[in-house]
C-alpha cells in the first residue's frame, strides 16, 4: 500500500499510464477476438506506450488492418513518427487530427485523454476538419 501511495503521488506520469494501462486491459478483456489477435493489440499497446503515446483498444485494433493491400504501406514506426510531428487538423473542440493524404492516413486524437482513438484509411480530408493554429503562426 506505501509504495502505491508513493507511486500515486510521487510519481504522476507513471500512475497515470498504470490507469491508462488497467482501463485498457480491462475493455479488451471484454472483446471476443482471439488471443493471438489480442496478443497483437497489446503488442501495439506497448509499442506506443514506449513512445509515450497513449492509443485505445479500437486503434491498437486497427494498426495490423491498415496494410490491406489497397493503399500504400505504413509501418507502426511510420504512425509513430507521423504522431509526433503533431496534429495538422482540428474537429469540434475535443479531436486532434493527423491526417497524410499521400499515405491515406487519418488519425483520431482525443483533446482531453490525448488517447488515440482511431487510425483509419481515407483518401480526403473530412468536411469539418480545420487547420490547426500553431503557437508560432
Amino acid at each position: 500500500l506505501a509504495e502505491f501511495q508513493d507511486l500515486k503521488y510521487n510519481d504522476s506520469e507513471r500512475y497515470s499510464w498504470l490507469k491508462r494501462e488497467e482501463r485498457f486491459m480491462k475493455e479488451l478483456s471484454v472483446k471476443e477476438w482471439s488471443n493471438v489477435f489480442k496478443d497483437r493489440v497489446i503488442e501495439a499497446f506497448n509499442k506506443f506506450k514506449k513512445n509515450d503515446i497513449s492509443i485505445s483498444v479500437h486503434a491498437a485494433s486497427r494498426l495490423p488492418r491498415l496494410n490491406n493491400g489497397k493503399n500504400v504501406l505504413i509501418t507502426d514506426n511510420e504512425v509513430i513518427d507521423f504522431i509526433k510531428s503533431g496534429p495538422n487538423y482540428v474537429e469540434g473542440t475535443n479531436k486532434n487530427i493527423y491526417f497524410d493524404p499521400e499515405k491515406q492516413l487519418a488519425i483520431i486524437q482525443n483533446k482531453e485523454t490525448n488517447d488515440i482513438v482511431s487510425i483509419v484509411r481515407r483518401k480526403y480530408m473530412k468536411e469539418g476538419w480545420s487547420d490547426v493554429v500553431r503557437d508560432d503562426e
